[in-house]
């Protein structure tokens, strides 16, 4: 066979290859750029937490449901500011999302029925393994360094969390710049418990 023929079909594939992999990297891209237009600020650690709850959902077991609430009350007795992102869902999975806890403070959602959704949402999760979400988070960090998304102090983050990972841990907070930026306050819950809310309670928003 022509060697010129033959560069032409290994090109060829290759090009196919590189389509491919785009396409199946294409969702993770959109969440990336979703999470940005959301979030324009915000560093590694803060997308990290935002696929990482996407992924897991919101935790570990909930037994104790008095704590919850006390610690649903304490926030809305004591925060003033709240994230203009009423809701926002997490990853590309299409499992979970955050659902800020200004809801319950304007009375669109009461307060009983928010928890209860968090803490179901908690207590029926299928946990992943620590294993696999490694793989998927080197698959998602693969795409933000083959992109070319900048995040300040990416370095540093990069370096917090594969530690973290090495050692078999999976939990970073936000940083300090997304706390000031943007005052989070939200529980994380199943998109399942979140269609029940707004079906009850948030039709008209």
């Amino acid at each position: 066979m022509n060697k010129n023929l033959i560069t032409i079909l290994l090109l060829v594939c290759f090009l196919i290859s590189c389509k491919n992999n785009n396409s199946d990297n294409r969702p993770i891209r959109i969440a990336i750029e979703n999470e940005l237009k959301y979030y324009p600020g915000e560093q590694l650690v803060d997308l990290y937490k935002s696929f990482f709850q996407g992924y897991w959902g919101p935790g570990h077991l909930i037994e104790d449901t008095t704590a919850a609430m006390n610690y649903l009350e304490y926030e809305l007795q004591t925060v003033e500011k709240y994230d203009s992102i009423i809701y926002q869902p997490l990853g590309y999975y299409d499992k979970y999302l955050r659902l800020n806890l200004i809801l319950v403070k304007e009375g669109f959602i009461p307060k009983e029925a928010y928890l209860n959704s968090f803490i179901e949402s908690a207590n029926s999760a299928d946990k992943p393994t620590i294993e696999n979400w490694k793989k998927e988070w080197a698959k998602v960090l693969s795409v933000i360094e083959n992109e070319g998304y900048i995040f300040e102090n990416f370095d540093k983050d990069k370096a917090k969390i594969d530690s973290l990972l090495a050692e078999n841990k999976y939990v970073v907070h936000h940083s300090k710049k997304f706390i000031e930026t943007y005052n989070p306050h939200y529980r994380v819950i199943s998109k399942e418990h979140f269609d029940k809310l707004k079906r009850k309670f948030l039709k008209k928003r």
